[in-house]
């Protein structure tokens, strides 16, 4: 890959998205202590909401990279050496360092439980979170073909087919979306093994219901300048959706909360591949990228860049301590 200046907003807006999981792995944890009550679920409510956008953004930040470094020609092998050097290696490390730390761990582990641990490698399985690298994994394996077919429209179509093009690989996206389960129902159907699989038990991992993350990130690393153009012209538009379907989902949240037995915190609603969730977490993508380019500028940032976001830090920061 040869060598390009640095988009500087890059670093920011992975320190914000590495504070987003941090932020919603503790509202996982104290969603489950038993003394939450409805107020306490409001308030994770509208943090999740808040930092929702995570995964997504992460996802964005790697197609945005990996279009803006790459030229005309991949080198494939020197490519995944890296991946493997970078990702999988140290995946691998970590994943068997969580089966250590199970319950059971290598108790009684014996050469018949060696193919139930190579399927917990392979799908993630060791520990809930390395879903993510198994789904990022293979966006490096098929990143070719992404390439060839992305490069294809932008070398041989001007602004107005580009934009096209991505419009018409986000309907693609919200429809697949929208079926999920209709898919999910006819793959179980047909039982294809391993490809059944992929779109059932392990759909959440399944590259196809994030593509649209990537792509997005690809048409801003293949041209940052106009890009930013965008995230200056549509503020309007992204910043109304971001927060009328984050008062959305957060109401929605609120009547889930609310169960026959009494009160009890569960984030089901809000589940990444969804239509309406995916209009969200393009539009948060947008209004992190903001704040993402303030931090990313020596004379510093406003309110209306950064500040807020210190803002629901300090206030999340506050109420783990409460909880304490």
């Amino acid at each position: 890959m040869p060598r390009k200046e640095r988009i500087t907003e890059i670093e920011s807006l992975r320190g914000i998205a590495f504070g987003a999981v941090v932020l919603q792995h503790s509202i996982a944890h104290y969603s489950l202590v038993p003394e939450t009550r409805l107020e306490d679920g409001v308030l994770l409510a509208i943090l999740l909401m808040l930092s929702k956008f995570a995964v997504p953004l992460f996802i964005f930040i790697t197609g945005m990279v990996l279009f803006y470094n790459t030229g005309d020609k991949l080198h494939y092998g020197k490519f995944m050496r890296k991946r493997v050097t970078d990702v999988i290696v140290p995946y691998l490390i970590w994943s068997l360092i969580y089966f250590t730390l199970t319950p059971r761990g290598w108790t009684g582990f014996g050469w018949n439980d060696i193919p139930d641990l190579g399927l917990k490698l392979l799908t993630g399985k060791t520990t809930s979170h390395f879903w993510y690298i198994i789904m990022l994994i293979q966006f490096y394996l098929l990143f070719p073909l992404f390439l060839r077919a992305i490069r294809y429209v932008y070398n041989r179509y001007e602004a107005k087919g580009r934009l096209i093009a991505l419009l018409i690989s986000g309907v693609v996206y919200l429809v697949l979306a929208d079926q999920l389960r209709n898919i999910a129902k006819f793959m179980e159907r047909v039982n294809i093994p391993v490809l059944t699989d992929a779109f059932t038990t392990y759909a959440d991992r399944n590259f196809l219901y994030f593509f649209i993350y990537f792509v997005l990130g690809a048409a801003a690393g293949l041209s940052v300048q106009h890009w930013n153009e965008w995230i200056h012209r549509l503020r309007w538009i992204y910043w109304t959706v971001f927060i009328v379907l984050g008062l959305r989902f957060t109401y929605l949240l609120m009547l889930e909360f609310q169960k026959p037995e009494g009160i009890k915190i569960t984030f089901y609603t809000v589940s990444l591949i969804r239509p309406d969730m995916a209009l969200f977490l393009i539009a948060s993508i947008m209004v992190m990228y903001q704040p993402g380019r303030k931090t990313s500028q020596p004379q510093g940032y406003t309110i209306a860049g950064m500040d807020w976001w210190c803002i629901v830090w300090r206030l999340s920061d506050a109420y783990v301590d409460a909880a304490v």
